[in-house]
């Protein structure tokens, strides 16, 4: 288990760190709408998370990790690869044939309300206070006002926004799931590499069965941005996410849940000529406010916190719950 850098990294290669999270991950959402207007969406994503997945196993094997995981370490993998990779990454994915990407990543910024509020359930959610609330709020209100489209509802791919949705509320359950404890944890890269290939693998299966493969044709752009997604979104910038875990606040981390978003919208306007309307505009800042508000720390809770998990669409598995002031291992 691993515990807080007690030695502060060289600030550059922090700077270098947050850089690649940022744009990286925020580029994901765009790379996503230019790669299902070429290839069928769940093949897409399938291909993705699968060869992520064989990436990551094979960099846990040569770190030393064991690739294959005691009996009931197997349980939550296989729960977390339906949720977060097959559900909730495939939904999203499948929105993007019909949601622009700076939609769909504005929207999932509400990810971080919906695991605020379903932690609060059962014997062991935590009390939401007054701020909690409001941001719940403040969260759900931008939501409404970025569906609500220009032409009226019947003009709105509403299939699209209700995936988007329910992949965020997906994530959340996925996440609020990960986070209890474990009696043995899978390693870090071996868990995530099953989760990926395992989900990715089901996405293959669901896309061959609804009769993808038909109408699967050769694409330069789907295979590059699948590619791109493969190695740099779901490898690179998950591995470089788990080194910054135990070197920075929670506060810090929990930036990707609204730096992201901003990026998509940049990365939308300027390679896709997506266009928000000033609803939608207000809408998106009402969200990435209520997403701030709940993020930022309150003078009860200790400094060490839990980092929050972004958002769909970026790869980043849960594994096991980082115990305050502890960081995954």
């Amino acid at each position: 288990m691993a515990i807080p850098d007690p030695t502060p990294p060289p600030r550059g290669r922090l700077v270098l760190a947050f850089a690649i999270v940022y744009i990286i991950w925020g580029t994901t959402y765009a790379a996503i709408r230019v790669g299902v207007l070429d290839w069928p969406p769940f093949l897409f994503v399938g291909l993705r998370f699968s060869l992520a997945g064989i990436v990551l196993l094979t960099l846990a094997r040569l770190r030393g990790e064991k690739l294959f995981l005691p009996r009931a370490a197997w349980i939550p993998v296989l729960v977390l690869a339906v949720l977060l990779i097959a559900v909730s990454n495939g939904l999203a994915t499948w929105s993007e044939v019909s949601v622009p990407s700076d939609e769909t990543a504005l929207l999932g910024a509400t990810t971080a309300l919906w695991i605020t509020g379903l932690g609060t359930l059962g014997a062991q959610g935590s009390r939401l206070d007054r701020r909690g609330l409001t941001a719940l709020l403040l969260g759900f209100a931008g939501a409404i006002l970025l569906l609500y489209p220009q032409g009226g509802w019947h003009a709105a791919p509403l299939a699209g926004y209700l995936a988007i949705m329910l992949s965020n509320f997906t994530w959340a359950v996925g996440v609020l799931y990960g986070r209890r404890p474990r009696a043995t944890p899978p390693p870090l890269l071996t868990g995530a590499g099953w989760q990926m290939l395992v989900g990715g693998a089901l996405l293959l299966v669901l896309g061959f069965a609804l009769g993808e493969g038909r109408g699967w044709a050769w694409s330069l752009p789907g295979f590059l941005t699948m590619l791109y997604l493969a190695l740099a979104a779901s490898t690179l910038t998950y591995t470089v996410y788990l080194w910054l875990v135990p070197r920075v606040s929670p506060l810090a981390l929990g930036s990707v849940n609204y730096i992201n978003p901003l990026v998509a919208v940049v990365c939308g306007w300027g390679l896709l000529g997506e266009r928000l309307d000033a609803l939608q505009v207000g809408g998106g800042a009402v969200v990435l406010l209520s997403v701030l508000l709940t993020l930022w720390p309150t003078p009860r809770r200790p400094s060490g916190g839990e980092p929050p998990a972004p958002a769909p669409l970026t790869g980043e598995p849960v594994l096991r719950p980082p115990v305050t002031g502890e960081a995954p291992s």
